[in-house]
């Protein structure tokens, strides 16, 4: 409803939360919402009355457990006789990915401390054999900032000549040849 009345919820909600529909038809949808989202919530519903379109947003709710469920969450308005009257939305538990996601960033800012700390230099090849990444040590020691690399062709900036100037085609290159069949 218009006043953030829970109206109606299907069953995927109670195998989602834990929570029955009996329990929180009738109940404001703010007692289901963490407090730190709840500012969020209220734009988000307030921008949905108001009949703006929204792009998909994401929400902690509280489970039956107690423990806070990330639901990403579209919400289009309901209308009756021509009028909004409330707020359509449908939830999807993202729970799962947001810890994955949360893990992955936790494991890359370690990994990132300790490519910075290594005083070898080290540096990663995408199947074209651009930089994806490039620690410190390698882009001092090759003369270039770590931006200058990032993207760039590394047998290129690297291997671009042999010793007695001739050009070092990358066909010929063991490196190249490694990360490219995983064989030399």
């Amino acid at each position: 409803a218009g006043d953030g009345t829970i109206t109606s919820l299907n069953p995927a909600f109670e195998k989602i939360t834990g929570w029955s529909r009996e329990e929180w038809i009738g109940k404001i949808f703010a007692s289901l919402v963490h407090p730190e989202d709840m500012e969020l919530a209220t734009e988000m519903f307030q921008q949905v009355l108001r009949g703006e379109n929204l792009p998909p947003y994401q929400l902690r709710i509280f489970a039956k457990s107690g423990e806070s469920l990330v639901g990403e969450f579209t919400s289009v308005p309901q209308f009756e006789k021509g009028k909004i009257v409330g707020e359509l939305g449908i939830a999807r538990d993202i729970t799962a990915r947001k810890q994955a996601e949360n893990q992955l960033r936790a494991l890359s800012a370690q990994n990132r401390l300790i490519l910075d700390s290594l005083g070898e230099g080290v540096y990663g090849l995408d199947l074209f054999g651009k930089a994806v990444f490039v620690n410190p040590a390698a882009a001092a020691m090759l003369g270039y900032t770590i931006q200058d690399l990032i993207g760039q062709p590394m047998h290129e900036m690297l291997h671009h000549s042999k010793p007695d100037g001739t050009p070092y085609p990358r066909e010929e290159c063991l490196i190249y040849a490694a990360f490219k069949d995983g064989l030399k």
